[in-house]
C-alpha cells in the first residue's frame, strides 16, 4: 500500500512538473489589509478636563491620515469662570491599528503645551501626553472621534527659565475626554 500511495504522489508531481508556481498569487496580501486610507479635516471638540479637575473644554484642531499614520494639532480652552483659564496646544502622532475611514481605533503620543491664566498672572507647562481613541463615519457620512488624551507630568516652564535647571516638574496625570465633530 506504501508503494503504491509513493508511485501516486511521483506521478501527479511529475504531471505538474511542467507548471511554474503563481508566486502573485501565493505572495499576495488581500486587498482588505493594504487599503489605503489618506484623510485631512478640520474639527472643533467639546468634553470635560483635564481630570481630577473636570472643566468644560472647547477645541478646535486638524487631522491628517495616511493609511496607519497620522497628525493631530489642536488648540484647546478650558474655563472656570473668573478664577482661571486654560488654554493648551497639542501636537500628537496618531498609529491606526486597521485604517478603515468607517471604523478605526487609534493610539498615539506626542507634546502638548498648557498655559494657566490666574489672577493675572500666566504659568507655562510642558507635557508628554498619550491618546487612546476611536473614530467613526456615522450614517450621515460625517466623520466623528471620541478620544481620551492623558498627560502624566507636566514641566514648568517658569520655573525653568528663571533658575535654567529642571526641578519644576511635577508628576501628577491630568486626563482629557473629548468628543469630536469632523469638517
Amino acid at each position: 500500500m506504501k508503494k503504491l500511495m509513493t508511485l501516486g504522489l511521483l506521478a501527479s508531481s511529475l504531471a505538474f512538473a511542467d507548471e511554474a508556481p503563481n508566486t502573485e498569487t501565493m505572495l499576495a496580501v488581500p486587498a482588505d489589509e493594504t487599503e489605503s486610507v489618506k484623510a485631512s479635516y478640520g474639527y472643533v471638540s467639546l468634553g470635560l478636563g483635564p481630570f481630577p479637575i473636570p472643566l468644560p473644554l472647547m477645541g478646535v484642531g486638524g487631522r491628517y491620515q495616511n493609511g496607519h499614520h497620522g497628525f493631530d494639532g489642536s488648540l484647546q480652552f478650558f474655563t472656570s469662570g473668573k478664577v482661571f483659564t486654560i488654554a493648551k496646544e497639542n501636537f500628537d502622532y496618531l498609529y491606526y491599528f486597521k485604517p478603515n475611514l468607517d471604523s478605526q481605533f487609534y493610539a498615539g503620543g506626542g507634546i502638548g503645551v498648557t498655559e494657566v491664566i490666574s489672577d493675572g498672572r500666566l504659568q507655562a507647562f510642558l507635557s508628554p501626553q498619550v491618546v487612546l481613541g476611536k473614530q467613526y463615519t456615522n450614517k450621515a457620512g460625517d466623520v466623528r472621534y471620541f478620544q481620551a488624551q492623558i498627560d502624566p507630568a507636566f514641566l514648568d516652564l517658569n520655573k525653568v527659565h528663571k533658575k535654567k535647571h529642571f526641578h519644576g516638574v511635577g508628576v501628577f496625570p491630568a486626563i482629557v475626554i473629548s468628543y469630536g465633530i469632523c469638517f
